[in-house]
């Protein structure tokens, strides 16, 4: 079984409901809105925390909240690049078919100004194109 979205995406400008064109993939708010439409799935078996115990613990939510907050909790002296984008994937669905898929990424690069890499944080998952629907166990962690 597929994750559903909460409700139906909307465009964030007007408040109207999105077509879902499976030759385009979502844009950058859209992906947000996927993300977020899917805070409650837990991060069980995804592997993106440092062990079982706490992927059981955790929602998508709280791994997002990491990443954004990365983002935000920064010396003066580093800078956070926010990168994200769905690309056309296959993955195996839990029935055992592979599926058409959107692979959409959000990552957190945080460099010093002036010696360049310090960390970074990274969430993926995979969307049907159709419908727009988190595939179980697509998740991935950075």
């Amino acid at each position: 079984m597929l994750v559903g979205c909460a409700h139906a995406p909307v465009d964030p400008w007007t408040g109207e409901r999105l077509a879902i064109d499976p030759s385009q993939p979502p844009n950058g708010a859209q992906m947000m809105q996927l993300f977020l439409s899917q805070g409650d799935v837990p991060l069980r078996g995804s592997g993106c925390m440092s062990s079982e115990a706490l992927d059981a613990r955790l929602t998508l939510r709280d791994r997002l909240a990491q990443v954004l907050g990365d983002a935000l909790d920064h010396p003066e002296h580093h800078r956070a690049v926010l990168k994200g984008a769905c690309k056309a994937d296959q993955v195996e669905a839990p029935d055992g078919r592979v599926i058409d898929a959107w692979a959409c990424s959000l990552n957190m690069v945080q460099e010093d100004i002036t010696e360049g890499f310090v960390a970074n944080a990274f969430v993926r998952g995979h969307f049907t194109k159709d419908r727009w629907r988190l595939v179980p166990g697509s998740l991935l962690c950075l």
